[in-house]
């Protein structure tokens, strides 16, 4: 019997994951066609060496997913997040319950702390990505400018340990493409794998 909080293994599209949080995380960039690579390398930071769950390489952002983790190991997963950010020169997110939602978000001359994170879809070239509330949006594939933050949805509300709430939040998505991305060319099929 498992305990309470314990991860359940979990296959997604040929993917076992440690747990079906990142499993619900990876259904989540599926759908916003964010490509994805899955515990791809190891770094060794000051703090230790360090695994992150996901990179998305196309627009740069690691991100860590944590369920329900006591404060010191919470702590310590913060600690290695911030120091991956300066350390690659690019964002790190972290995902799980809401309002626990937190990113580190690289500008050019060090790393920011938010947990304001909103997904956000750039009008130039339809890619979606995650940015913070500060300072201006610059999209992360294609570097374009898109001013100040109204171009994105707020995403600190989402548990990602429920799938039916991750379902829900998914049935956005085809309207945010039509209202916010209206200048995008339209998505390439053969494209739409967004697994590595």
């Amino acid at each position: 019997m498992r305990k309470y909080g314990e991860a359940i293994p979990t296959e997604y599209h040929g993917v076992k994951f440690r747990s079906r949080l990142e499993a619900n995380v990876a259904m989540f960039l599926d759908a916003l066609k964010i490509k994805w690579q899955y515990e791809v390398m190891s770094y060794l930071l000051p703090s230790g060496h360090y695994l992150p769950d996901f990179y998305c390489p196309e627009i740069k952002q690691f991100i860590e997913v944590k369920g329900e983790v006591d404060a010191d190991r919470l702590s310590h997963a913060l600690l290695l997040c911030g120091e991956l950010a300066e350390k690659m020169k690019c964002d790190v997110l972290m995902f799980g319950r809401p309002n626990t939602n937190f990113m580190y978000e690289w500008f050019g001359d060090g790393v920011q702390e938010d947990f304001d994170i909103s997904e956000v879809c750039c009008s130039h070239c339809g890619k979606s990505s995650f940015c913070s509330n500060l300072g201006s949006y610059h999209c992360r594939a294609c570097k374009a400018h898109e001013g100040d933050h109204d171009v994105g949805r707020s995403i600190n509300r989402i548990d990602f340990s429920n799938l039916e709430e991750i379902k829900s939040e998914l049935g956005f998505e085809k309207a945010i493409r039509e209202t916010r991305c209206y200048s995008s060319p339209p998505l390439n099929k053969s494209a739409s794998s967004t697994q590595a």
